[in-house]
């Protein structure tokens, strides 16, 4: 699915880590790569962060992570047709 909106926020963010901000995807930056999926390396570690995706006309649950330093994980959003 192309042209949609991926969202991310921490339901807290240490003190140490507050300068960070982040153009595009709220408190986390993606990037997409060739083969379609998006990634991102800068997860803070042991940080529950909740990721969405927006796409008009579709709706979709959002997931909540955390994730150990070094840890790596897919996450599969599936996206419904809007009645």
């Amino acid at each position: 699915v192309r042209e949609f909106k991926i969202s991310s926020k921490y339901a807290s963010i240490p003190k140490s880590e507050k300068r960070l901000n982040y153009t595009q995807g709220g408190d986390v930056h993606f990037e997409e790569q060739v083969d379609g999926r998006w990634r991102s390396s800068q997860l803070l570690p042991d940080q529950e962060l909740s990721i969405s995706i927006e796409k008009q006309g579709y709706t979709t649950e959002p997931q909540t992570v955390k994730l150990k330093e070094g840890e790596i994980r897919d996450i599969e959003f599936v996206l419904k047709k809007a009645e």
